[in-house]
C-alpha cells in the first residue's frame, strides 16, 4: 500500500530560517615574545661610521695644514714687526739729532752730559720740554722700557757722546775721562792720552767738545775728521733681531751695525768699556 508523503509545508512568508552557525575559529595563543628573523651579518663598517672617519681625517688634515702655515708665517710676521720697530728706532735717533743741533744753534754747544753720574745721555734739564717735546723718542720701541716725562731721557736705550770721537782709542779715552773728571771738565775740551806708536807710549790728544760749528769748521779747527764718521748717539746692542744696533752720526744719518762688528763704535772692546761705567 502506498503511503502518501505529505509535502513540506513552506514556512510562512517573512519567516526566513537563520543560517546554521559557523564552526568556531581556532585562535593561536603565543606563549612568548614574537621572534623576528635575524638580520644578515654585516661584512664591514656601516655607512655612518665611514662618513665619520672621512670627516675626522679631513679635520685632522686641516689642523695639520693650519699648523704648518702658522709655523711658516709667524716668524715672517715677527721679522716684519721687528723691522718696523727698528725703523721707528732710527726715526727716534734722527729726531734726537735734530734736538741736539737745535740746542747747539741757540747755545753754541751741543747739550751737556746728564748731571746724573752714570747716565751717559744729554741733560734732560737742557732739552726738555723746550726742544724735546716728546721725551718718548729717547726710548727704543724694541726695548720694552716704559716711563713718563723727563725720566725717559736717560741711557737705558741710547748713549750720547758730547765730544768728537773718531776712533776706538778716542772712545776709550772718553770713557776713562768720564769716570774720573768732573761734570764741569766734561763740558769742555778734554786733554787725554791716547796710545802711541810704542808698546807703552802714549801721546797727548784733545777730545773736542761738540759745538754748533764742529761739523762745518773741522778743517779750520785742525780736526781731520768726517762728520759722517763721528758717532753722536749709540743704541745699546742686543735690542734688535738680528742682534745689532742703530748709530746716529754727527751729519744726521743713521746706520744699523751688526753686534760686535770691528767697526767703531760697535766694537766689542768699546761696548765693554761703556758697560764698565758705574751706572
Amino acid at each position: 500500500m502506498e503511503m502518501e508523503v505529505a509535502a513540506p509545508v513552506p514556512p510562512p512568508a517573512g519567516d526566513v530560517p537563520a543560517p546554521p552557525p559557523l564552526p568556531p575559529q581556532q585562535v593561536r595563543v603565543l606563549s612568548g615574545p614574537r621572534k623576528f628573523p635575524a638580520a644578515p651579518a654585516s661584512s664591514g663598517f656601516s655607512q655612518g661610521c665611514v662618513i665619520a672617519l672621512i670627516l675626522g681625517a679631513v679635520a685632522l688634515g686641516l689642523v695639520m695644514i693650519t699648523g704648518l702655515l702658522a709655523a711658516m708665517l709667524l716668524p715672517a710676521l715677527a721679522r716684519g714687526r721687528e723691522a718696523a720697530r727698528r725703523a721707528s728706532c732710527q726715526n727716534n735717533l734722527k729726531q734726537i739729532g735734530l734736538i741736539a743741533r737745535m740746542y747747539a744753534e741757540e747755545n753754541s754747544k751741543f747739550p751737556s752730559l746728564s748731571p746724573d753720574r752714570g747716565t751717559l745721555m744729554m741733560s734732560a734739564q737742557q732739552v726738555y720740554p723746550e726742544f724735546a717735546t716728546d721725551p718718548g723718542i729717547f726710548v727704543c720701541p724694541s726695548s720694552g722700557i716704559e716711563g713718563e716725562g723727563a725720566e725717559q731721557i736717560d741711557d737705558d736705550s741710547y748713549v750720547y757722546f758730547s765730544h768728537a770721537l773718531p776712533d776706538e782709542d778716542s772712545g776709550l779715552a772718553f770713557v776713562e775721562a768720564y769716570k774720573t773728571k768732573t761734570l764741569d771738565a766734561l763740558d769742555e775740551d778734554l786733554q787725554v792720552n791716547l796710545p802711541g806708536s810704542g808698546p807703552d807710549a802714549y801721546s797727548p790728544e784733545t777730545l773736542h767738545r761738540l759745538t754748533n760749528t764742529t761739523a762745518a769748521n773741522m778743517t779750520e779747527q785742525g780736526m781731520d775728521m768726517d762728520p759722517a764718521e763721528l758717532p753722536l748717539v749709540l743704541e745699546w746692542t742686543g735690542v734688535h733681531v738680528p742682534d745689532g744696533n742703530n748709530v746716529l752720526y754727527l751729519d744726521g744719518h743713521v746706520q744699523y751695525l751688526e753686534h760686535y762688528e770691528d767697526e767703531f763704535p760697535n766694537s766689542e772692546t768699546f761696548i765693554e768699556a761703556l758697560w764698565s761705567i758705574d751706572r
